[in-house]
């Protein structure tokens, strides 16, 4: 498509020609694209993980972010432990530890497809807390006979 721009100039004063110039300018014949109306501050994912749990209690962190470009933001993590499952569409963090360990150097990521942040890595600690007891029974049989082989006297 050309586009042509039309410029319309006149001169007037007094006793002067008072005749009206027109100047035509072609376009440049070339596709024109243009960005979506969008918000561009710096993409930043926001949220404090919780650091420490217990086995047997339900963990949750839900990353969060602010900034970027409005639109889709999908989130990846890194270093996962292995009891979690971690939403890419919400960027949810969850799951409940079956033993005390430590998971390192945890990252979350975010992309709105033109930007990507990563929040600081961070570890979780999971106890033991449990207070069960655990109690052992020990019972033995006298021996009849001693190691020279005397009748063993119960004394």
């Amino acid at each position: 498509m050309i586009l042509a721009a039309t410029t319309f100039l006149s001169a007037c004063s007094a006793g002067a020609d008072s005749s009206a110039a027109t100047t035509t300018y072609p376009a440049a014949a070339s596709s024109m694209t243009q960005a979506a109306s969008t918000s561009t501050t710096t993409l930043v994912i926001v949220g404090q993980p919780q650091l420490s749990t217990s086995v047997g209690s339900a963990y949750y962190f839900n990353a969060n972010t602010t900034g970027g470009v409005s639109g889709s933001i999908s989130f990846s993590i890194q270093n996962k432990p292995y009891w979690a499952t971690f939403n890419t569409v919400t960027g949810e963090l969850r799951g409940t530890p079956d033993k005390a360990s430590s998971f390192n150097n945890i990252l979350i990521s975010a992309t709105d497809g033109y930007q990507s942040a990563t929040m600081p890595s961070f570890s979780i600690i999971v106890n033991d807390t449990s207070t069960t007891k655990v109690s052992a029974i020990i019972s033995w049989a006298a021996p009849g006979i001693n190691t020279d082989g005397s009748t063993f006297n119960n004394p």
